[in-house]
C-alpha cells in the first residue's frame, strides 16, 4: 500500500516541531544567506492534508506501525498535548529517554515526566513503553563510591516512579539503566557495581510486567532504596530471595 511505502519506517521515530534539515546540515560550510536559499525538504505528513479519506486512512498507519522515541519528557509531553484524540488512540510504541541528573535536574523535566505517565493511562493503543534511564556521569561518575550518590542510580530513585505501575494492558515495558549495561563489561570501571544495578533493573522491569498481569509489589516504588537490601521484594513467579539470587532477567515472560 502506498501509505505504509510514505509513512511507515524501518527504524525509530524521532518527533519534532522543527522541519527537516538534513538539508541544511549538510550545507553548515557555506554562508547563511547561501544556506537559507537551500530547499528545505517537505514532510510526508503533508499528504493527510490532500482529502479527508486520505487523512483518516494513512494517519493510522503512521502512528500504529511506527516507533516513537523521544529524547526528554518535555518532548513527549508536547507530544501527547498537540496530538487530537483520533491520532492519540492509535499510537502504540513509545520509548522514552529520561536523564537523571537527581538535585540537577529540573523541576521542569521531573514534571513533564509525572504528567507523561499519567497520560499514557489513556492511550487504548499503547502496547509497547520503555524508560532509558541515563544518570548524568559528571554528576555521579562511575567510581563515586558515596552510598548517597550511589542510590541515586537505583530505580527506586527515579522520580514519580509509581506512575510505571499504574500504566495498563501494556504487551512489552520495560526501565533499563543504559550506563549500568556498558559498565558491566568495561574492565575499566570494575569498581562500579555495573552487575548490580542491571540486576535491580532487570528485577524492577519484571515487577512492571508483573504489574501487567495484576500483581502488584509496592515494596518497588515506596521502599527507598531497597536494592541495597539483602532481600529484594518479592515478585510473584520469582525465585529471587536476594540480590545475589535474582534470576529476573532469565524470565522471558511473566506469570498468568
Amino acid at each position: 500500500m502506498i501509505y505504509g511505502l510514505l509513512l511507515i519506517f524501518p527504524g525509530p521515530t524521532y518527533p519534532t516541531r522543527e522541519p527537516p534539515t538534513s538539508v541544511i546540515s549538510q550545507q553548515s560550510h557555506m554562508r547563511r544567506r547561501k544556506r537559507d536559499a537551500v530547499p528545505v525538504p517537505k514532510s510526508a505528513l503533508e499528504m493527510l492534508c490532500v482529502n479527508r479519506q486520505i487523512h483518516d486512512e494513512a494517519r493510522k498507519l503512521f502512528y500504529h506501525d511506527n516507533e516513537f522515541v523521544f529524547s526528554w519528557p518535555t518532548g513527549l509531553q508536547s507530544f501527547l498535548f498537540t496530538l487530537g484524540d483520533g491520532r492519540l488512540q492509535t499510537l502504540r510504541s513509545v520509548t522514552l529517554f529520561h536523564t537523571y541528573y537527581r538535585s540537577y535536574t529540573s523541576e521542569k523535566e521531573k514534571r513533564a515526566l509525572k504528567i507523561c505517565l499519567f497520560a499514557m493511562r489513556f492511550l487504548p493503543g499503547l502496547r509497547k513503553f520503555h524508560l532509558l534511564v541515563d544518570f548524568s556521569t559528571r554528576a555521579y561518575p562511575f567510581h563515586d563510591q558515596n552510598p548517597a550518590h550511589q542510590g541515586a542510580l537505583y530505580p527506586s530513585a527515579l522520580p514519580h516512579v509509581e506512575g510505571l505501575f499504574k500504566l495498563k494492558n501494556l504487551s512489552d515495558i520495560a526501565c533499563r539503566h543504559l550506563p549500568a549495561e556498558d559498565w558491566k563489561n568495561n574492565p575499566v570501571s570494575q569498581m562500579h557495581p555495573g552487575e548490580d544495578l542491571c540486576s535491580s533493573y532487570r528485577h524492577f522491569t519484571f515487577g512492571l510486567r508483573l504489574a501487567q498481569k495484576g500483581f502488584v509489589n509496592s515494596e518497588l516504588y515506596t521502599e527507598v532504596e531497597w536494592e541495597n537490601n539483602t532481600l529484594w521484594p518479592v515478585l510473584e513467579g520469582s525465585d529471587c530471595g536476594s540480590k545475589k539470587d535474582c534470576t529476573c532477567g532469565q524470565i522471558e515472560e511473566a506469570p498468568n
